[in-house]
């Protein structure tokens, strides 16, 4: 069966009253729109994406989560950016994919799998360079969480500094540093002024 069909049997299933498109596979448990990522079919993907009325963090309700842990404990960024980490060859659609998934309302990106990795960690350990420049460029992504072997994305970077990966994680560590910086000044600040206050009545 091709994928145009396949996408076409989906289109119709959609269309199928009390469906549950976040069902787990018995053989995988894995759901549809994470095969659909492993498999790199980007119209599945924007197909499953699509489904009108979509709870993309729902976990309660007919409907699937974007954020759902199959084996491992990832969710479906996770996989594709882990994707062809197992020999699979690089492609445009699993860019795509990752893209799409960004895009997607309310998608954790921070999230951490079993091992404590986040989407950056696997996109940082792999070099992949335009994925890791999508990551880096969503509003408060993390470069400094750790894994469960102390590792942030930005040590691994740092490991491989070499890597054209490095500059790109470190521009947001950077910035997470000057942030936490600028934080504690405001705070000791605040607790000054108020000490003087006190002081003075």
């Amino acid at each position: 069966m091709n994928m145009k069909k396949e996408e076409s049997i989906v289109e119709l299933l959609m269309l199928v009253p009390g469906i549950n498109v976040n069902r787990y596979n018995a053989l995988w448990g894995l759901t549809p729109l994470m095969l659909a990522a492993w498999i790199s079919n980007a119209n599945m993907v924007k197909l499953l994406l699509g489904v009108t009325g979509i709870q993309v963090n729902a976990r309660d309700i007919v409907g699937y989560d974007l954020n759902p842990r199959e084996v491992q404990d990832q969710t479906v960024l996770h996989q594709a950016v882990i994707r062809y980490f197992e020999g699979h060859p690089k492609t445009r659609a699993d860019y795509e994919i990752v893209e799409m998934l960004l895009q997607a309302e309310d998608v954790d990106v921070n999230a951490q799998d079993r091992k404590g990795n986040t989407a950056l960690h696997y996109a940082v350990f792999g070099k992949k360079k335009q994925i890791v420049e999508l990551l880096v460029n969503v509003v408060g992504i993390k470069v400094r969480l750790e894994n469960n072997d102390d590792i942030t994305s930005w040590g691994w970077a740092l490991v491989n500094s070499r890597s054209t990966c490095f500059p790109l994680v470190d521009a947001v560590h950077k910035a997470e540093k000057r942030s936490k910086a600028s934080s504690k000044a405001e705070k000791g600040s605040s607790s000054k002024s108020g000490w003087f206050r006190r002081r003075r009545g």
